[in-house]
């Protein structure tokens, strides 16, 4: 199957999708194009590393991910950047190397490879070289043949928290359509670090304290916050049947603190 999902900031009123699609569709009839999302926030790395990397563990081998995010009049920015194709698990990712890559991959044995792109290419180009890569990549063209292996990914810092022995620092790395503030800790560095200790999240400057995690979102009363590790295991601040971004003023990028003590040092 010649599989190929999309993750853009694109949005729905423009043509800028249907005419991408319209490309693919052109060369490959028989092409399975699933629409993740265009409705990314324009540029927002840590959101689109976030739907993606909730996404593709679903799919199967051989399946190709387009990443049009970082984007002017829906056609992928250059500003400089590299255009990648990143083989992982046996899929694809192609799209530019803004820091989603190394927030996707962090860790992770991958390969990558440079797309050929012309200092001089423009908008148009860029689009038709990415075009033919995905169409390429779809047909079972290997990744290899298509670039220039590929090592430094640009990177962010918010890829990762900070620890130091007494405590996490971390920030939001998304906000869904409930309200939920997703972090970027996830269990396994929040339970090293704890290491059976107490622990309190300071959410928004110490204005809201929790001291435990629950396992679901209606564990407790209503309108209460609590903090919970999702199926992707990383830490999310919700409000039972309410609004946590809303209600107590979270956003994108905003830091978290953690703080870890042992019962005698209170």
């Amino acid at each position: 199957m010649q599989l190929l999902t999309m993750t853009t900031d694109w949005g729905l009123r423009d043509p800028y999708v249907a005419a991408f699609k319209g490309e693919v569709y052109s060369q490959l009839p028989n092409a399975v194009i699933v629409d993740v999302t265009h409705l990314v926030t324009a540029h927002d790395r840590l959101g689109a590393a976030h739907i993606i990397g909730n996404t593709y563990p679903h799919f199967p081998e051989g399946t190709v991910h387009f990443i049009g995010v970082n984007s002017k009049e829906g056609s992928v920015s250059r500003e400089g950047a590299n255009f990648l194709i990143v083989h992982f698990e046996k899929q694809f990712f192609v799209g530019p190397d803004s820091g989603v890559f190394a927030l996707l991959f962090a860790g992770k044995s991958i390969q990558c490879f440079k797309l050929p792109v012309p200092p001089e290419t423009n908008s148009e180009g860029l689009k038709k070289i990415l075009l033919q890569s995905v169409v390429s990549l779809l047909n079972g063209v290997p990744a290899s043949s298509l670039g220039t292996p590929f090592r430094e990914l640009v990177e962010t810092h918010f890829s990762r928290p900070v620890a130091d022995g007494s405590g996490i620092r971390g920030s939001v790395i998304y906000i869904d359509s409930f309200g939920n503030a997703v972090f970027n800790i996830s269990k396994s560095i929040f339970e090293t670090e704890r290491n059976g200790r107490s622990f309190a999240i300071l959410v928004r400057r110490a204005s809201y304290k929790i001291t435990k995690i629950s396992h679901r979102f209606d564990a407790s009363p209503d309108g209460d916050l609590i903090a919970l590790f999702n199926e992707d295991g990383q830490l999310e601040i919700a409000m039972n049947r309410g609004n946590a971004s809303n209600l107590v003023g979270i956003k994108q990028y905003d830091q978290i603190l953690i703080e870890f003590y042992d019962h005698s040092d209170r």
